[in-house]
C-alpha cells in the first residue's frame, strides 16, 4: 500500500515501542514520561512537531486552524501509515471524533494517542467496542471527570494513562481489564484507594501520586504481579510512611504480613498471567509480503486504490466545509471584535463620565469634611479656652474667697472680743439695776400692804353685793377666757408658720445672693453644656467614620468631668457652709424679737445701696450693650461710678480703660471693637440705631452667609453678668452644632432629647427615663458610676 501514498503528503513518524517492540507515535510528558518513568519499556523516544496549544480553559473555545490541519494530517498518515498507532495529540478536541473510532476499528490500531487534548470525558461509550484492539491508551492531560462502566469492553488493553485529568473515581468494570500491566492515575482527584484495582492480576506498574489517598486496601495483597507502586509516602496513614519509603516490596511485605498471607515475588507469576500477542512486526511484513504480489492481489489493490480515491474525495469535501466554518468563524471573530470594541468604547467613556462625576463628588465632599473639620477645630480650641478660662477664673476667685475668710475671721474675732466686753458691761449694769429694782420692790412692797389692808375690809362689804350676781356672770366668763384661748393659739400658730416661711425665704434668697454659690452653678453650667456639645462632636465624627484626635476628646472630656466633680464637691460645701451660718444665726435670735426672719430677709435683699441700682438704670442702654456684647457685664458698675455715656465712651482709649479698672487685655480690646463698630454705625445711620442693632445685624449677616437661621435668646438675668463670656461662648459654638444638623437626641428611645450627664465617661447621649436602666454608657461601653441631671437642656 505504500507505493500509493505521494511524496509531498508524508509525514514524520513518532516512535513508541509497544510492550511487544512495536513502534508507535507517543508525546513527551505522557505516560512513558510520567513520575520514575512508571510502565515505559526500555528505548522508548518521541519528538513532536508541534508546540503544545494546551492552556487554561477560557470562557469559550474553539479549535485552531493549525490544531485542525494537525488532526487531518494524522488522520491521513494513520490511514496510508501500516504503523499499529495513531498519534491525535495536540489537536485541541473536546470530544473524540466519530471517524477516530471507524479508524481503530478497521484499520485495527493497537495504540490510541490522546494526550493534551480538551476532552472532559468519552462521550460515546457506545463505541467504545470499537477500540476493543487497542493495547495502548493515552489520555494524560485533558479534563476528564469520568470514564464509562463498559471499558472492560478494551479486552486488550495493556497500558491505559489517565495523568492530570479530573478523575473523583474509578469504574468498578475497570478491574476486568485481564490484560492491563500499567496503569497511571496521577494527579486526579481520587479521595480514597480504589477498590478495583485489587482485581487486576496482570498489573506491573501503578502510580497513584499526586492524589489525596492516605490508605492502601487491605486487598491491595491480590496484586501479586505487581513490580512498581509510585505513592506520596509523606501522606499515607497504611501502610505508615516510613514503610512507603522503603518501595514497593516493602509495602507489598507489609500488607501481605497485616492479612496473615506469605509475600511472593512477582517473577513467581508473570509466566502465569502475561499474555503474549500476536507481533505487529508479523503483520506489517506480511502486508508488505501481499502488496509486492501485485500479480496476484492486483484486484485488491484496484479496489484499495478505488476506496482511497473515494476516502480522497470525502476528505476534499471535509477540508472544504472545515475552510468554509473557518471563514465563517473569521467573519464571525471579526464581528464580536467590532462589537467588543464599540462595547469598550461606550464602558471608556461612561467610565470616564463616571471618573468626572466622582471627582466632582469627591471634590464636594472634601471641601464639606475641611469645612467641618475646621469648624470641629474652633469648638476644640473654644474647649480649650473656657478649660484655661474657667482655671484662671478659679484661681482668681479662690484668691478674693481666701482674701474674704481671711477678713471674715478677723470681724469674727472682734465680734468675739466686743461681745466678751459687752457681756460684762452688761453684767455690771444688771447688777446695778436689780439693786435699784430692789428698793423700788420694798417700797412697792409697804405700800401694797396697806392697799391691800383697805381693799379687804372693802370686799368684805362687796362680797355680800356681788354673791347674787356671781352665778350668772360665771358663765359669760368662761366663754370669754376661752375665745381668747382658741384665738391665741391660732394666732400662735400663724406666727409659727409665717416664721417659717420667712426663714426658707430668706435661706432661698440666701443662696440666690451668694457669690460663690452663683459663680460655682454658672461653672458647672458651662461645664455640662460642654460636655453636651463635645458628645455631640463625637457623634459627628463617628457618623463621618473618622478616627483622628479621638483620645484628644477623650483627654479633654475627663478633664471636664474632673471639674464638674471639683464644682459639685464645692457648692455642696458652700451650701453646708450657708446652712450651718444659718442656724448660728437663728441660735442667737432673741426671743422677744417678732418678725426676725422677715427683717434679716430685707435686709440681705436691701444689701446694695439703692443710689447704686438707680446709678445703673441710668447708664445709657448703648453702652450696656457695648459692654454685655463684649463680654464685660461685671464692669457696668464702674462705668456707672464714672458716669460714662455714648459721646464719651467714644473718645476712650485703652490706657483709659486701664485706668478706671478694666484690667483684662482681651476685654479692653473687645470693648474698644464694639465701640468702633458704635462709631460706625453712628456715622452712617446719624445715630438712629444703637451698638445693639448693629451687632445683631452683623451676627445675622454671618449666620446668613454659612445657611444658618439665627437662633431666638432671651434677655440675660443679672444674676449672669460674671458668667457672659463663657456662656456665650459655649451658646455660640451650640448654635453652630445645631445649625449644621447634628443630631442631640437620645440614642435609646430617638424622641426625647439628651439631658443626662454619665460619670466617669462624660457623654451626654440618653434622656432621664432611659438613663435609669443602663449600667454602661450607650456610647463608648464604659461603666456608670454615677448620673448628673443638666440643669437646663442645652438645646
Amino acid at each position: 500500500m505504500g507505493h500509493h501514498v505521494s511524496k509531498d503528503k508524508k509525514r514524520s513518524s513518532n516512535n513508541l515501542t509497544t510492550p511487544k517492540g512495536k513502534k508507535s507515535a507517543k508525546k513527551p510528558g505522557g505516560l512513558l514520561s510520567s513520575s520514575k518513568g512508571a510502565g515505559q519499556p526500555k528505548g522508548a523516544t518521541q519528538t513532536s512537531k508541534t508546540e503544545s496549544s494546551k492552556k487554561k480553559m477560557p470562557f469559550l473555545r474553539f479549535q485552531s486552524s493549525q490544531a485542525k490541519k494537525r488532526y487531518q494530517d494524522q488522520m491521513f498518515e494513520a490511514e496510508n501509515n501500516p504503523e499499529p498507532n495513531i498519534d491525535v495529540s495536540n489537536c485541541e478536541l473536546d470530544e473524540i471524533p466519530d471517524d477516530l473510532y471507524s479508524a481503530c476499528n478497521y484499520l485495527q490500531k493497537e495504540a490510541l494517542l490522546l494526550n493534551n487534548n480538551w476532552l472532559s470525558g468519552i462521550d460515546k461509550p457506545d463505541r467504545l467496542n470499537d477500540f476493543r484492539t487497542l493495547r495502548v491508551l493515552d489520555l494524560h492531560h485533558n479534563e476528564i471527570k469520568n470514564l464509562p462502566e463498559n471499558i472492560h469492553q478494551l479486552e486488550n488493553l495493556q497500558v491505559l494513562n489517565i495523568e492530570n485529568n479530573k478523575l473523583s473515581k474509578l469504574p468498578s468494570s475497570i478491574g476486568k481489564l485481564r490484560h492491563l500491566q500499567t496503569l497511571n492515575i496521577k494527579s486526579n482527584r481520587l479521595h480514597s484507594f480504589p477498590e478495583e484495582i485489587c482485581n487486576l492480576k496482570s498489573l506491573r506498574t501503578l502510580d497513584i501520586s499526586g492524589n489525596k489517598i492516605v490508605r492502601l486496601s487491605k486487598q491491595f495483597y491480590k496484586v501479586r504481579t505487581l513490580e512498581t507502586l509510585i505513592l506520596d509516602p509523606e501522606q499515607m496513614h497504611y501502610p505508615p510512611s516510613d514503610e512507603c519509603c522503603k518501595g514497593t516490596e516493602a509495602i507489598m511485605i507489609f500488607i501481605c504480613s497485616d492479612n496473615q498471607i506469605e509475600y511472593l515475588p512477582p517473577s513467581n507469576f508473570l509466566l502465569d498471567v502475561l499474555d503474549i500477542p500476536t507481533s505487529p512486526s508479523k503483520v506489517s511484513q506480511s502486508l508488505a509480503k501481499h502488496l509486492r504480489d501485485e500479480e496476484s492481489l492486483q484486484k485488491s489493490v484496484d479496489d484499495y486504490n478505488t476506496q482511497m480515491d473515494r476516502k480522497r474525495q470525502e476528505f476534499a469535501n471535509i477540508e472544504r466545509k472545515m475552510q468554509q466554518e473557518e471563514n465563517e468563524q473569521a467573519e464571525i471573530a471579526v464581528k464580536m471584535n467590532i462589537n467588543r470594541n464599540k462595547y469598550l468604547d461606550e464602558v471608556v467613556q461612561d467610565s470616564d463620565k463616571m471618573d468626572k462625576e466622582l471627582e466632582v463628588i469627591s471634590h464636594k465632599k472634601d471641601e464639606e469634611r475641611r469645612k467641618l473639620l475646621q469648624e470641629l477645630e474652633k469648638i476644640e480650641n473654644g474647649v480649650n479656652r473656657l478649660i484655661e478660662d474657667m482655671m484662671a477664673e478659679n484661681k482668681r476667685v479662690k484668691q478674693v474667697e481666701q482674701w474674704i475668710d481671711e477678713l471674715e475671721e478677723e470681724r469674727m474675732k472682734d465680734d468675739d472680743w466686743c461681745s466678751v466686753q459687752y457681756e460684762e458691761y452688761q453684767k455690771l449694769r444688771k447688777q446695778e439695776i436689780l439693786e435699784n429694782m430692789q428698793n423700788l420692790l420694798n417700797d412697792i412692797n409697804a405700800q401694797e400692804a396697806l392697799r391691800l389692808q383697805n381693799l379687804g375690809q372693802k370686799d368684805e362689804t362687796m362680797k355680800l353685793a356681788l354673791h347674787s350676781e356671781e352665778v350668772a356672770s360665771y358663765q359669760q366668763v368662761e366663754d370669754v377666757l376661752l375665745n381668747k384661748e382658741i384665738g391665741h393659739t391660732i394666732v400662735t400658730d400663724l406666727y409659727i408658720q409665717q416664721e417659717k416661711a420667712q426663714r426658707d425665704a430668706f435661706e432661698v434668697l440666701q443662696l440666690q445672693k451668694d457669690a460663690r454659690i452663683q459663680r460655682i452653678t454658672e461653672q458647672i453650667t458651662m461645664i455640662e453644656e460642654e460636655l453636651y456639645n463635645l458628645t455631640l462632636v463625637e457623634l459627628e465624627k463617628r457618623q463621618m467614620k473618622a478616627t483622628l484626635e479621638a483620645s484628644l476628646l477623650e483627654e479633654k472630656r475627663h478633664s471636664l468631668i474632673n471639674m464638674l466633680e471639683q464644682l459639685m464637691e464645692e457648692q455642696e460645701n458652700r451650701r453646708m457652709e450657708l446652712k450651718k451660718r444659718l442656724i448660728e444665726m437663728e441660735q442667737q435670735k432673741d426671743d422677744d424679737e417678732t418678725d426676725y426672719w422677715l427683717v434679716q430677709y430685707q435686709r440681705l435683699l436691701d444689701s446694695k445701696p439703692q443710689a447704686v441700682i438707680d446709678r445703673e438704670r441710668q447708664l445709657a442702654t448703648d453702652v450696656v450693650t457695648i459692654l454685655e456684647d463684649s463680654r464685660a457685664g461685671e464692669y457696668i458698675p464702674v462705668f456707672t461710678r464714672h458716669r460714662m455715656t455714648p459721646e464719651t465712651i467714644l473718645d476712650i482709649t485703652d490706657d483709659e480703660l486701664k485706668q478706671i479698672g478694666v484690667h483684662e487685655l482681651g476685654l479692653r480690646k473687645a470693648i474698644l471693637k464694639n465701640i468702633s463698630k458704635y462709631r460706625a454705625q453712628r456715622k452712617l445711620g446719624n445715630g438712629k440705631e444703637s451698638a445693639a442693632n448693629l451687632i445683631n445685624k452683623e451676627k445675622e449677616a454671618m449666620l446668613a452667609e454659612k445657611g444658618e437661621h439665627p437662633q431666638p435668646t432671651a434677655p440675660p438675668t443679672p444674676t449672669d453678668e460674671t458668667a457672659q463670656p463663657f456662656l456665650r461662648r459655649s451658646t455660640s459654638r451650640q448654635a453652630s452644632i445645631l445649625a449644621r444638623g447634628v443630631n442631640s437626641e437620645c440614642v435609646v428611645c430617638m424622641d426625647n432629647q439628651s439631658d443626662v450627664i454619665f460619670l466617669k465617661c462624660g457623654h451626654v447621649c440618653t434622656c432621664q427615663k432611659c438613663s435609669e436602666p443602663l449600667n454602661q454608657c450607650p456610647l463608648c461601653r464604659g461603666e456608670i458610676v454615677s448620673r448628673i441631671k443638666l440643669l437646663s437642656n442645652p438645646r
